[in-house]
């Protein structure tokens, strides 16, 4: 796994929650569009999907094989399942949950890549 794209992605879900968190302003100009949820959701699974493949093909493996595929199934089942379930809200709230998933999100993708690369305690 490629810490750049590691960064890029974890900072493109982070600009993404602030953006939606500006939502909860009211201006129509901020409002959601449903391709930012395509592209973080595409961006993270083909991510996590690309680690994955690499570890099995024997490429790459990660330091901690367990928790590397517990925090990439969490951040495929986020971006498959949790935003565009989020995306769909069309309340104030919806700011708020747009925000604390895609916060989740940037957490999840930092944490995925940083399993990869530290070795286990011990």
């Amino acid at each position: 796994m490629n810490p750049s794209v590691a960064f890029a992605i974890s900072a493109m879900c982070g600009l993404a929650a602030m953006w939606a968190l500006a939502g909860l302003a009211g201006a129509d100009r901020v409002r959601w569009s449903p391709r930012i949820t395509l592209l973080i959701a595409v961006a993270v699974v083909a991510w996590s999907l690309g680690g994955i493949v690499s570890w099995l093909a024997g490429v790459d493996a990660p330091a901690r094989p367990g928790v590397f595929l517990g925090y990439a199934a969490t951040g495929i089942g986020l971006a498959v399942v949790g935003l565009p379930a989020v995306t769909r809200q069309t309340t104030r709230m919806a700011a708020v949950t747009r925000f604390l998933v895609l916060a989740l999100l940037a957490f999840v993708c930092w944490r995925t890549e940083s399993v990869w690369l530290m070795a286990a305690p011990g």
